[in-house]
């Protein structure tokens, strides 16, 4: 298997290679995700939880809390706890 490398492509064909994934095999499409951000932008008030359960109600689409949050957090919409001193 080598030598076939490196007849094919050199001595470059022969260094290691990081094995990469095609693609994730479960992630949320991207038109999913643009849905799930304009509910949150549309019910501001919404929990991530909230959000997800909404969500998975009106569009028939299973998202977890999880990944609420994690698109919420990828477009900043993530705000952080208000703190009193």
């Amino acid at each position: 298997m080598g030598y076939d490398r490196y007849l094919a492509g050199g001595p470059e064909a022969l260094e290691d290679q990081i094995p990469k994934p095609s693609r994730v095999w479960n992630r949320i499409p991207e038109p999913v995700r643009e849905k799930v951000k304009d509910l949150a932008l549309k019910e501001s008030d919404l929990s991530p939880r909230e959000l997800a359960v909404c969500f998975t109600g009106t569009e028939k689409y299973f998202v977890s809390e999880a990944s609420a949050y994690r698109i919420l957090k990828s477009y900043d919409l993530i705000t952080s706890p208000a703190y009193v001193v």
